[in-house]
């Protein structure tokens, strides 16, 4: 039972483990991202992704899906918790981030989450989702 106590403490220590350079590095990607995604730059959008792991099409279903009118027709950017998660590889190098929920400003119970991988020094999304507020 005690786990389940310090669990949120322990989640809170591994999200802030991870090189606040990288982290900002990302979280800045996601702001980029989601600038050009909520113009309907679907293509410039696309360039910030791993095709293998996101599609084109998929990212066009995304931002003319009307669920997310709210905060693709008024976009005015993200507020980032620290830190995020990582995954390292045999060398101790982070090699994959998945950030802590990004806020939608101006959006209440608006939220993006996102995963990154690390490709030739370049941060691609891997995944992406939006969940509007809970009702």
């Amino acid at each position: 039972m005690r786990l389940f106590k310090t669990a949120p403490v322990l989640l809170l220590l591994l999200l802030a483990a991870c090189g606040s350079a990288e982290v900002k590095n990302v979280q800045s990607q996601a702001d980029i991202f989601m600038e050009r995604l909520s113009r309907g730059d679907f293509n410039g959008a696309f360039e910030l992704c791993d095709a293998d792991a996101v599609s084109l099409d998929t990212l066009r279903t995304i931002g003319n899906n009307p669920e997310y009118d709210p905060v693709m027709q008024d976009f005015q950017g993200f507020e980032h918790d620290e830190g995020a998660q990582s995954k390292k590889d045999d060398q101790g190098r982070i090699f994959e981030l998945r950030l802590a929920p990004a806020r939608f400003k101006g959006h209440a119970g608006w939220v993006a989450h996102f995963a990154f991988r690390r490709e030739n020094d370049n941060w691609l999304i891997i995944g992406f989702k939006i969940e509007g507020p809970k009702q």
